[in-house]
């Protein structure tokens, strides 16, 4: 009988997919949803814990550069330091989620470690 849990290169590159969006721009958050709406829980955990992490990352980081850009245009150019502070580490992290994926490891945002 075939375990459920087994991850296959597949799974590795759906997650990676969803960390990465198929590319930035529109598909980083409709690519992670799409994969939560269409894929059951149970199914594959795995890529369904990549796919909420991407979703729920790029939907922060979004909200965080709008928040920041804002401030930047009617307020001061200094605000342009956190948020290329943040663009960075937002980077660095999603890089790190790929690499996780692409070696079968599930990865938790730091700052969405209460949505595991």
């Amino acid at each position: 009988m075939e375990q459920q849990n087994e991850i296959t290169s597949m799974d590795k590159l759906m997650a990676i997919l969803c960390q990465t969006g198929g590319g930035y721009g529109v598909g980083c958050i409709t690519f992670p949803l799409f994969i939560l709406l269409v894929l059951k829980k149970d199914e594959k955990p795995f890529i369904h814990l990549h796919a909420k992490q991407a979703l729920l990352s790029q939907l922060i980081i979004s909200l965080y550069c709008l928040v920041f850009l804002v401030l930047t245009i009617i307020g001061h150019w200094s605000f342009l330091i956190p948020l290329l502070m943040g663009i960075i580490a937002f980077a660095g992290c999603n890089l790190w989620a790929c690499i996780k994926a692409s070696e079968g490891q599930e990865y938790v945002y730091p700052f969405l470690s209460a949505f595991k």
